[in-house]
């Protein structure tokens, strides 16, 4: 998921939000499908400790 998923790009879909790391350990990115669906996509890439959990700043 490194990058922008070319299977739904290639059956119509629309991504709404390119992958993005977040800062729990999740790698995510959201779709609209042709229908008007919306996709929330994650896959897990690292463990992070509830101590080390914290939002960037903004």
């Amino acid at each position: 998921m490194a990058q922008a998923p070319p299977r739904e790009k290639g059956v119509g879909a629309k991504i709404m939000s390119e992958p993005r790391d977040m800062f729990w350990g999740d790698r995510m990115y959201y779709a609209l499908d042709r229908e008007g669906h919306h996709w929330n996509f994650a896959q897990h890439m690292q463990d992070v400790a509830s101590e080390d959990m914290k939002p960037p700043a903004a």
